[in-house]
């Protein structure tokens, strides 16, 4: 995925989205980081109004983790749809067809990124980390038999 070119390709998705006809795609940025996915942040303006978003998506090639982005894009959309989970909003997915790879675009919230925040963690949120990241990457495995649980959270 090219940050050069990224731009253009995001603004039609995101008229289709509901943004007005005029808007435009600005400061396309990776963000490092993002495990196994390329994770770019980008603006984007109107006349409406501006927003910033990230983009999560797959590699070219092989990641490190093997998760599902189409699974992923279903349990992030229920959890958006439900409003219950303090999260970003999920806005939409691409098989690969816009982004050249399948990718799922969310809201940006500024903060610390969960690498960064380990790297200064405590001795026992060190000790909890490794069993956080092997439920999240389970949960982006499991496809559809999470969203089962959805309702309950």
């Amino acid at each position: 995925m090219d940050t050069g070119t990224m731009g253009g390709r995001l603004e039609e998705p995101l008229r289709r989205q509901g943004e007005p006809e005029d808007v435009r795609v600005t400061d396309v940025h990776l963000i490092p980081g993002g495990y196994s996915l390329v994770t770019m942040g980008f603006t984007a303006s109107s006349s409406a109004r501006t927003r910033r978003y990230v983009v999560r998506a797959d590699p070219s090639g092989v990641g490190l983790t093997g998760t599902d982005r189409r699974s992923e894009w279903d349990l992030l959309q229920a959890l958006t749809a439900q409003g219950r989970v303090p999260m970003p909003a999920a806005h939409w997915f691409d098989d690969g067809l816009i982004l050249g790879t399948p990718g799922i675009v969310l809201d940006f919230v500024d903060g610390p990124q969960l690498g960064a925040h380990a790297a200064t963690a405590d001795d026992a949120e060190q000790r909890r980390l490794p069993d956080f990241h092997g439920k999240m990457a389970g949960i982006t495995k499991g496809g559809g038999r999470w969203l089962s649980l959805v309702s309950s959270w």
